[in-house]
């Protein structure tokens, strides 16, 4: 039985995906602001639509607020580690070395500035130009975190594996973390509204889909190989977990765009907007454990560097 056990343990991995999962949030809420957002709110009445985008406002400030907080306890606990600290004290003593003598610390104290920057830029009222710039700079962020993956970590730099995770990342970022935004609107607005921000959120939702599938099946060649290592090493079988969920999240879409999105518009809007609520909850979570699966993924040895065991 292979062991599941990911570099520095599950708590870790936890610490990594709360990290991850606010910057996700926040660049998909961005993302939301600028291509979602102003087509869904064109015909909105000035008193649904400037409640609304304060309301994406104070979700992507408390986002970068999570992802914050979630980086620094993660650089704390990922120091720990690297340090073989046996406590918390020794763990913030471990800080300042990490910080300026590894690539994880590097990676992590430019995180932890082009946050900072970012809900700067959100500030109070965000005008549209400086939320456009706070997007592109979350982007960058976003790519940043290739840093502590398997592409950065393999002999070569292998730059198309590392181009593939920050495609994936970018793509899972503006997708999933566009969910919450989404469910927002839904339930904030009238359903004439949530029915046009879920027709302006499905072309999105597609290329971003389009660039998850590409990059995963870039990154199985490269980091798994084939059957036999999926299958006989753990991490191929959390890969595969995460496949599953990725079907999962696939079927909420279709759902969602097909059926629920459009029965807004139709006789019992309320009904509808009810069900598309709890679809895109549950969609949401199953986001979330597709983070805390890549989260634990990324800590465990890549299955192409395995003899999967016989027998």
């Amino acid at each position: 039985m292979p062991s599941f056990d990911p570099d520095g343990g599950f708590i870790l991995a936890f610490l990594r995906a709360v990290a991850v999962g606010g910057l996700l949030s926040a660049f998909g809420t961005l993302v939301f602001g600028v291509a979602v957002a102003p087509r869904a709110f064109a015909r909105a009445p000035a008193e649904v639509a400037a409640p609304a985008r304060r309301a994406l406002a104070r979700l992507c400030r408390a986002s970068l607020l999570v992802a914050l907080a979630g980086a620094l306890v993660w650089l704390v606990a990922e120091a720990g580690w690297i340090a073989d600290a046996s406590g918390l004290a020794a763990s913030l003593q471990a800080v300042p070395p990490v910080l300026s003598g590894t690539l994880f610390g590097h990676a992590v104290a430019v995180r932890l500035l082009a946050l900072v920057i970012t809900l700067a830029l959100l500030g109070r009222q965000p005008t549209a130009e400086r939320w456009r710039v706070a997007t592109l700079l979350c982007g960058a962020t976003v790519c940043l975190h290739a840093a502590h993956s398997h592409a950065m970590a393999m002999h070569g730099w292998p730059r198309l594996l590392l181009a593939s995770q920050m495609l994936h990342l970018l793509s899972a970022g503006a997708w999933l973390g566009g969910l919450l935004p989404l469910l927002l609107v839904v339930r904030r607005t009238p359903p004439a509204t949530g029915a046009a921000a879920c027709r302006w959120f499905s072309p999105l939702g597609q290329w971003c889909i389009a660039g998850i599938v590409v990059s995963a099946g870039w990154q199985f060649y490269r980091l798994i190989g084939g059957v036999a290592a999926l299958t006989g090493t753990a991490h191929g079988w959390t890969a595969m977990a995460k496949m599953v969920l990725f079907v999962v999240l696939l079927g909420f879409a279709a759902i969602n765009r097909y059926r629920l999105g459009p029965a807004l518009l139709g006789p019992d809007p309320a009904a509808a907007r009810r069900d598309l609520r709890r679809s895109l909850a549950w969609q949401t979570a199953a986001g979330l454990l597709v983070v805390i699966l890549a989260a634990i993924l990324s800590g465990l040895q890549p299955a192409i560097d395995q003899s999967p065991p016989s027998g």
